[in-house]
């Protein structure tokens, strides 16, 4: 392939524009700039040579964990339980959009060497605040005799808080700080459910988290969530016990450990044996604790004994290295690690005073809790275990996704995998097919998160009069960076926009909007359901992640959907073509205007999800 001579190239990874220059420019972390137009963008490059890679990330990952330093592979270095890895719970394998800190420039960073093999370059000047993006460059063009250098940006926010500094402090004082912590916000839970839970009969195990349940039942002492919709009740109807080992996450319906606790109690009341709760945090101890803090010794020496290899190895990727570092020591030093290992002595505890069980379900999203699960399931000799995805499988939701390879289980200390995968819909199953994921471990059944759509019809948009404003329905992110921003790019583009809008916002179940803090949206902000919203508006406006776009685009609604250009498409509807991706107050406001005029039409829904309330396939599977 006949390469073409650049010379010097600047990358520009600043809030502010880039300079005219006569270099060529590759915009670090914006899909475009006025004062650049011919400018490459990193984050388009990301997209456009998406699944090229995906591929080499998890390629990279896999490689990674199969290092022998010091004559072992690094997942047998990190051997905590006989046949159990903690390398699985790492925050590198995991992979996940929230955690680790630095996955888009990784992504950022194959996509640029893929694009650079097509020339011969004599110079990069990096304009960054991100060190550890500057020293993975640095070692790139070291290793391709390139001359590098960088010029080191302030950002933005100078002041920083007491939360940002503490963040970056020595990692074992956060560690033993966040358990106790810990400790002191949840040892109310304690005990809570336990002689229930010792003493079942039953041989069905959900283990759900405390959260996202349906309010009026909660205050009422019934146990009912949104993640499994109405198969409790089809459970009990039929017959079965059931076990909830849930765990608590903080909420406004549940907003403390006390009032989780009240719950349980009233739960295990109201169900008259039908079913058993107790919390995973009611297997709390000083016993547990002290094991916990043992674990995290055994871990933390190999960890840091090979930590020295990983820096200085010879592994053709080894430029990478600097952008994982600061997730390798979260994953080994700091909290990350301390809520690891006490979350796997916590589920040795629970699977161990758990009489025999037939089948598990758990949430399936490849979280480190999970791994830790999977093990202390099937060490205390359960049966069969099924991973639930209950919601959808999002392309760039690296938890999901491994190499091949790592499927393989011809050697020790291999992924913790449940027996199967109960997928919701074709969707789900052709993400986890394209991903490689073993065809037989893949059971099908209804979309318990999604069944309300069964009854909802396909509506054609409603049209929009000249003398009646437009009714705009933000949905908000579980992040609240995300929310800020749709509502921020909002507020500006309706500087621009020709009609009037009713604007009302819905947050996601975590967090909280407050109408004041954006004195020039009119805006209401509601805690209706999606399902009731979405039949009064015109347009549904959400961010890259909520999975409430897909109640939207399966109702009929028309979606427009934001882009950051510092984070990853993660929105379920990425790559279909009746849906808007807006990066600008601009393009925003250009998307609501050509909705007025043509708005697009919705995909059936048997094509996302199986949408059926009678259950048969889940029944299928529980017998």
């Amino acid at each position: 392939m006949h390469k073409k001579h650049l010379g010097k190239i600047l990358i520009w990874d600043s809030e502010t524009p880039p300079p005219k220059c006569n270099e060529t420019i590759l915009l670090w972390s914006a899909f475009s700039d006025e004062t650049a137009p011919h400018a490459v963008s990193i984050p388009t490059l990301i997209e456009t040579n998406a699944n090229k890679l995906k591929s080499q990330y998890l390629e990279y990952i896999y490689e990674l964990g199969e290092l022998c330093p010091k004559g072992r592979r690094l997942i047998d270095h990190l051997e905590l339980r006989p046949g159990f890895s903690y390398w699985w719970m790492s925050q590198i394998v995991e992979s996940a959009y929230d955690k680790s800190l630095q996955l888009v420039n990784i992504l950022g960073i194959l996509a640029f060497t893929n694009w650079a093999e097509r020339f011969f370059i004599d110079q990069i000047l990096l304009v960054t605040a991100n060190r550890s993006l500057a020293e993975s460059m640095r070692r790139w063009c070291a290793n391709k005799d390139v001359a590098f250098e960088w010029r080191h940006v302030k950002k933005t926010q100078n002041r920083q808080s007491f939360r940002h500094i503490f963040k970056f402090t020595l990692a074992p004082i956060r560690a033993i700080s966040w358990l106790l912590h810990y400790w002191a916000t949840r040892y109310q839970l304690k005990g809570f459910g336990i002689k229930q839970w010792q003493k079942t009969c039953a041989g069905i195990t959900f283990v759900p988290y405390l959260f996202n349940m349906l309010p009026d039942a909660a205050n009422e002492g019934r146990y009912a969530t949104y993640y499994f919709a109405h198969l409790p009740e089809t459970l009990i109807s039929n017959g079965y016990k059931t076990n909830w080992l849930h765990l608590y996450c903080g909420s406004e319906l549940i907003p403390n450990s006390k009032k989780a606790a009240q719950f349980i109690h009233l739960f295990n009341k109201d169900s008259q044996g039908s079913q058993c709760h107790t919390t995973l945090d009611s297997f709390l101890s000083i016993r547990i604790i002290l094991q916990t803090i043992g674990d995290w010794i055994k871990i933390a020496l190999p960890a840091y004994r090979v930590t020295l290899d990983l820096s200085h190895n010879s592994n053709s990727k080894t430029y990478l290295w600097p952008l994982l570092s600061k997730d390798w020591r979260e994953s080994f030093f700091g909290p990350n690690a301390i809520s690891n290992l006490l979350f796997l002595n916590l589920f040795e505890e629970s699977m161990s005073t758990l009489p025999h069980q037939q089948i598990g379900f758990y949430l399936q999203e490849n979280q480190a809790w999970e791994m830790a699960f999977i093990y202390a399931w099937k060490a205390a000799g359960h049966g069969r275990l099924i991973g639930v995805p209950h919601s959808t499988v999002r392309f760039w939701d690296l938890r999901y996704f491994y190499d091949p390879l790592t499927f393989q289980r011809d050697r020790k200390n291999v992924l913790p995998m449940p027996d199967a995968v109960a997928l919701n819909g074709p969707a789900a199953t052709s993400a986890y097919l394209l991903g490689g994921y073993p065809a037989e471990k893949i059971v099908k059944v209804e979309a318990l998160r999604f069944l309300y759509l069964a009854n909802a019809h396909l509506r054609k948009p409603l049209s929009i009069s000249p003398n009646s404003p437009m009714h705009l329905l933000v949905l908000g992110d579980y992040f609240e960076r995300n929310t800020k921003t749709q509502l921020r790019l909002l507020g500006e583009a309706v500087k621009s926009f020709p009609h009037d809008l009713k604007i009302t916002v819905k947050p996601h179940p975590a967090r909280s909007v407050f109408a004041a803090d954006y004195p020039n949206l009119k805006m209401q902000v509601v805690a209706e359901p999606v399902a009731q919203l979405l039949n009064q508006c015109h347009i549904a406006y959400t961010s890259s992640i909520t999975a409430a776009a897909v109640d939207a685009y399966l109702t009929g609604v028309p979606v427009v959907t934001l882009l950051d250009s510092t984070q990853l498409n993660l929105s379920p509807l990425r790559g279909l073509d009746d849906v808007f991706f807006v990066s600008s107050a601009v393009e925003l406001c250009n998307a609501l205007k050509t909705i007025m005029i043509a708005p697009p039409r919705a995909i059936p829904k048997n094509e996302f999800f199986n949408l059926d309330k009678d259950l048969p396939r889940w029944r299928d599977l529980l017998t």
